[in-house]
C-alpha cells in the first residue's frame, strides 16, 4: 500500500497484513508512518520523495518478506485484541446494567 499514512488507511492495511510505503503530509501521519517503520511493516519517505524513490521503496517492500511478515504479525495481534477486548458498545451496555 502506498499511502499518506492516515490512521484509517494504516490500520486497515496492517489489519489485512499488507506492508506500506508511507509518505506523510502532516497531522498524525508522521507519527503513524514512524510507527509503521518501527514495526518493520513498511518504509517511510519524505513528502517530497521523487517518483524514483517511491518506486525503489515499493520494490524493496515487495521484494523483502520481512515487511509482509511484520505486517502479518501485527494483523494477528490486532485479531487477538479484537476478539478479546470488549467494544465501546459492550462497555456502555455494561454500565447500564449496574444494580
Amino acid at each position: 500500500m502506498v499511502t499518506h499514512a492516515g490512521h484509517g488507511t494504516v490500520i486497515k492495511a496492517l489489519a489485512a497484513g499488507v506492508p506500506l510505503v508511507c509518505l506523510p503530509q502532516g497531522r498524525d501521519q508522521k507519527d503513524n508512518a514512524a510507527r509503521v517503520q518501527r514495526l518493520g511493516a513498511g518504509i517511510r519517505l519524505g513528502k517530497r520523495a521523487t517518483s524514483a524513490a517511491i518506486a525503489s521503496a515499493v520494490r524493496q517492500v515487495l521484494d523483502n518478506n520481512q515487511y509482509r511478515n511484520a505486517a502479518s504479525a501485527f494483523a494477528a495481534q490486532l485479531a487477538v485484541e479484537s476478539a478479546n477486548t470488549p467494544s465501546a458498545a459492550d462497555e456502555a451496555e455494561g454500565l447500564l446494567n449496574i444494580n
